[in-house]
């Protein structure tokens, strides 16, 4: 081994824990509160989760600048809340209801720990995946993409019917 002399069976287990993503905590927490909100069909509109989770504060901000590709979406903890601000006007584009997503996810999940000093620099790495994961399945649960699938009109593009279902980007429901 490269670094035989500090790495221990402790470091290797930490490493281990600090890189796997619980998809099961996800899928569950996910569940949760789809069941809270009484979601049975798409598309899930992100006001829905505000109006049960009212310690979550989305804010259209007019003065954002407008950047390529993505416009500017910030997330962070103000007081008790916490705040998603955007571009306002921005909030119904699939792309931007993935972001707003995702970044709920910092509220719902914990942000991944590590004792060891060489591990804390790949914490945002950890968290765009788990927000990732987060988002897919809060938009688009599994159980209902299969029951979606089932009833398209296969004479058109499938992808362009998922995602006007599901209010998501082509681009989300193809990966």
């Amino acid at each position: 081994r490269k670094y035989a002399s500090w790495w221990t069976k402790e470091k290797e287990q930490e490493f281990k824990n600090y890189f796997t993503i619980d998809f099961a905590n996800i899928e569950a927490l996910v569940q949760k509160i789809q069941h809270t909100l009484g979601f049975k069909e798409p598309p899930l509109f992100l006001p829905e989760i505000i109006a049960h989770y009212p310690n979550i504060i989305l804010r259209p901000e007019e003065n954002l600048p407008q950047t390529e590709p993505f416009p500017p979406l910030h997330s962070y903890v103000q007081g008790n809340q916490y705040v998603i601000s955007y571009k306002a006007g921005m909030e119904d584009r699939p792309a931007m209801r993935f972001r707003i997503a995702k970044a709920m996810a910092g509220n719902f999940l914990p942000s991944p720990q590590s004792l060891l000093p060489e591990l804390k620099s790949y914490q945002k790495q950890i968290q765009g995946v788990q927000g990732n994961l987060f988002a897919a399945r809060l938009l688009a649960p599994l159980n209902m993409l299969q029951k979606e699938i089932a009833h398209l009109n296969t004479n058109q593009d499938l992808t362009e019917q998922l995602a006007e279902i599901f209010w998501v980007s082509k681009g989300f429901i193809n990966r």
